[in-house]
């Protein structure tokens, strides 16, 4: 059966019909009357390719573009994007749904579909980075919606049911989708987001990086390229805090305060021991 609900978003009060499903809505707003169809992760990705910008404090999104995307790829007049806009958005990310459960490698989403991920190690994460560079050698960014793009690639192993699950979920509605790929970058790098991966610009820098954390714990190339990237993030971490220029300088000599015995030549020494004194 369909689901009756009313959507509030800022001032706007939308009156929603959702399917069975989940995955189609009818809305109405003061007399205008709309159906948004599944909006999949694979339009999700493209949109933010498009619509999502670096900024200092981190990503950018334009949700206005973005929403004029999903609005459009719907079939709604243009005119009517203005009034419509909130309710693509919240169609896109629905806030309401619960985040992914990961249990030991299987991540279970809100919708009840499950995928299966494994770690991302080092060296794929670098790749990922890489792929992602855009640009010609003297002006080149990253962009990091295809850095996400690839390192779903290599995490996400099987989705359950697989009706939606090919190319690493990317079937599966946008709300979805994106709690998918926010459990991937938890284990990718905690703490981090698609914009704080590697930027692997110079092989150079690559190459010292990976030597550094081989000496650090005597391990080969292969085997710290293929480690998981969270632990070398550990590591690099500690490599830094422990490094001469960060840490605080060693405990200076003691200071002199008696004159060496050749400053002194005509001084009066006495030796304790079996030559008594002299």
């Amino acid at each position: 059966m369909s689901e009756l609900r009313t959507v509030i978003v800022g001032e706007r009060h939308y009156e929603v019909e959702l399917s069975a499903s989940g995955d189609a809505l009818r809305a109405r707003y003061e007399g205008l009357q709309v159906e948004l169809p599944l909006w999949t992760g694979a339009r999700h990705l493209d949109a933010l390719r498009r619509h999502v910008t670096p900024g200092p404090d981190g990503l950018v999104l334009d949700a206005t573009g973005y929403a004029a995307e999903l609005l459009g790829d719907a079939g709604v007049e243009p005119e009517q994007w203005p009034d419509l806009t909130p309710l693509a958005l919240w169609w896109s990310a629905r806030p309401e749904l619960a985040q992914a459960h990961d249990d030991e490698g299987w991540v279970t989403l809100p919708c009840g579909t499950r995928a299966r991920v494994r770690e991302c190690s080092w060296r794929a994460r670098i790749e990922a980075a890489r792929r992602g560079l855009t640009g010609d050698d003297g002006v080149r960014t990253i962009d990091p919606v295809a850095v996400l793009d690839r390192v779903l690639e290599h995490v996400v192993v099987d989705v359950e049911p697989e009706a939606r699950g090919a190319q690493a979920g990317r079937g599966l509605a946008s709300a979805s989708f994106g709690r998918l790929a926010t459990a991937v970058l938890d284990r990718v790098a905690p703490q981090t987001r698609p914009e704080s991966l590697p930027d692997d610009r110079e092989g150079a820098d690559s190459a010292r990086r990976v030597l550094d954390v081989c000496r650090a714990l005597g391990r080969t190339p292969s085997e710290v390229l293929e480690m998981p990237a969270a632990e070398i993030d550990l590591v690099e971490a500690l490599m830094e805090r422990s490094s001469p220029t960060t840490r605080a300088t060693s405990v200076a000599a003691p200071s002199r305060t008696h004159a060496p015995l050749h400053d002194a030549p005509d001084a009066f020494v006495i030796t304790f021991g079996d030559g008594g004194s002299r």
